[in-house]
C-alpha cells in the first residue's frame, strides 16, 4: 500500500527544501489526456493532481491555447506545463521533463477496410489529414519517402470525420486519443481502423520551467512520489479509476 510516511522519508533523503503549498501549473485541449470540459480535466490532469496532493501540494490549472501556454511557462509565472512528449533541444534550454506520467502508442488510422490489410509501409500517394497542433515528426521520413499528400484542419474531430467518410485516407494519431475521439463524435471505438504496426511508443511528461523559483524541488518531488506510486501499483488503480468515472 502507498504510504505517504515513505514519501516523506524519501525527500528528506534528497535534501529538499520547502516549497509553496500552491502552484500554477498550465495545459491544453488534448482529449482524453486534459480538457476543461473533460471530467476531472482529463486523465493526466487528475493522476497529476493526485500526485501533488501525497505531497500536501494542491494545483491550479490553467487552460490556454498551446502556444500561449509554453510562453508563460517558460517565461517562470507558471511552475509547469503538460503533456508533452518530445524532448527537443529547444525545450531542453528552458524546461526540464517529469519522470513519465502515463504512456501509449501512435498509429495511423484509416476509414478503408483495404487499407488496413496492409502494412502502413507499403502504402504509397494516399492523403493523410492532420490537425494544428499535432507532430509528424514521426512519421515525415515516410511521407516524403512514399510520396503522401497532407492536408490540414484546425481539429483533430474533423480530421477523423472526415476520415470516417473516406474523404481521406489516414490519420496519425496517439491510440488513447484515437479512442476517446471515437466515442465522443461516432458513438463507438471502433468506428475506425487502426493499422499495424503501432508506429511509436510514447510517454508524457510535465516540463518543468527553469525560471520558476526552486523548480528544482518541485520536480524532485513529483519524480519521488509519482516513481513510488507506479512502483507500488498505486498509479494504476488512480489510472483505472479515473476511466470508470469518465464513462
Amino acid at each position: 500500500m502507498f504510504n505517504k510516511l515513505l514519501i516523506f522519508i524519501i525527500l528528506s533523503f534528497i535534501g529538499l527544501i520547502s516549497v509553496q503549498a500552491k502552484v500554477l501549473l498550465t495545459t491544453g485541449d488534448y482529449p482524453p489526456y486534459t480538457g476543461k470540459h473533460l471530467a476531472q480535466q482529463g486523465i493526466v490532469t487528475y493522476i497529476i493532481s493526485q500526485v501533488f496532493k501525497k505531497t500536501d501540494t494542491s494545483i491550479e490549472v490553467a487552460f490556454m491555447p498551446w502556444k500561449r501556454a509554453e510562453s508563460y511557462t517558460e517565461s517562470g509565472k507558471a511552475l509547469a506545463v503538460f503533456p508533452y512528449i518530445f524532448k527537443t533541444k529547444e525545450r531542453l534550454k528552458h524546461y526540464e521533463f517529469s519522470a513519465p506520467i502515463i504512456s501509449s502508442q501512435y498509429a495511423l488510422f484509416t476509414g478503408k477496410s483495404d487499407l488496413v490489410q496492409q502494412n502502413y509501409l507499403d502504402v504509397e500517394s494516399v492523403t493523410l489529414c492532420n490537425a494544428l497542433g499535432y507532430s509528424m515528426k514521426p512519421i515525415q521520413k515516410w511521407l516524403k519517402t512514399n510520396h503522401i499528400s497532407v492536408i490540414k484542419l484546425n481539429d483533430m474531430r474533423d480530421c477523423l470525420k472526415a476520415l470516417k467518410s473516406k474523404k481521406v485516407d489516414l490519420v496519425f494519431l496517439d491510440t488513447i486519443a484515437a479512442k476517446a475521439f471515437m466515442q465522443e463524435i461516432f458513438g463507438n471505438t471502433d468506428a475506425l481502423f487502426q493499422m499495424k504496426p503501432s508506429i511509436l511508443h510514447t510517454d508524457y511528461f510535465l516540463m518543468f520551467s527553469k525560471k520558476y523559483p526552486n523548480y528544482k524541488n518541485y520536480l524532485k518531488i513529483f519524480n519521488a512520489t509519482i516513481n513510488n506510486m507506479r512502483d507500488s501499483g498505486h498509479l494504476d488503480k488512480i489510472i483505472k479509476n479515473y476511466w470508470n468515472i469518465s464513462r
